[in-house]
């Protein structure tokens, strides 16, 4: 038993090892930003060539029973004992998980990647090493993840999100008002949200799910397959 534990740690250190091989082989440098609020992920990359790409990332969970959307609390209890009570008369449900990839025109992950290097985005500080974390109850998370070069960096921030105005700026800390800017750059040029509803739209028919913190965020898409 000992030997197959030993086994499987030497495997999967093995296949860790590969993994940021192939990294370092295709890829010059990248940028990686996982967003708060929303389950979109920004992809930009530098490739050995010096050639570009990028992605719009969105990861969703999945029915074909659309969502049913009740505020009266009576009413949600009543319609909740008949949807129950009549389950054998629907369709099976089918559950799964959806990634929807979007690419991003070449011309213009080659101008993000570069506006974000311009924005020094690889020397962000890490908010746990400088100590000045803002915490936030029920929060969500922005992440970024770095390859610069032969340096990889992985850092975030809770609750951080693009300026829509100047009533949403941050006003400290420096690393935090740093990753912000960029947050709203990306933002400016990918109209991030439009992005996202678009993207709900033209999916199948039923209802899509995410986390935003520790919430279930659900909607309903009224798109036929």
């Amino acid at each position: 038993m000992k030997n197959i534990l030993l086994l499987f740690i030497f495997l999967l250190l093995n296949a860790n090892c590969f993994s940021q091989q192939l990294d370092t082989l295709q890829f010059k440098s990248y940028y990686k930003i996982s967003l708060a609020g929303k389950p979109q992920k920004i992809e930009l990359i530098k490739f050995k060539d010096n050639s570009f790409k990028g992605y719009l990332v969105t990861e969703l969970d999945y029915s074909n029973r659309k969502v049913r959307f009740t505020k009266n609390r009576t009413w949600r209890s009543i319609k909740k004992f008949v949807y129950n009570a009549t389950e054998f008369l629907r369709k099976k449900e089918i559950k799964k998980e959806i990634v929807d990839t979007a690419y991003i025109n070449s011309n213009l992950a080659e101008k993000l990647f570069l506006k974000l290097k311009e924005k020094n985005i690889a020397n962000i500080k890490d908010c746990r090493k400088e100590n000045n974390c803002k915490t936030f109850l029920d929060s969500d998370y922005t992440s970024f993840k770095i390859k610069d070069n032969d340096t990889y960096r992985t850092f975030g921030f809770e609750e951080l999100h693009p300026a829509k105005n100047e009533k949403y700026l941050e006003t400290e800390p420096k690393n935090r008002i740093e990753a912000q800017e960029i947050l709203t750059y990306l933002d400016k040029e990918l109209n991030l949200e439009e992005k996202f509803y678009n993207t709900i739209k033209r999916l199948p028919e039923g209802s899509y799910s995410y986390f935003s913190g520790y919430s279930i965020i659900s909607m309903n898409s009224s798109k036929k397959k």
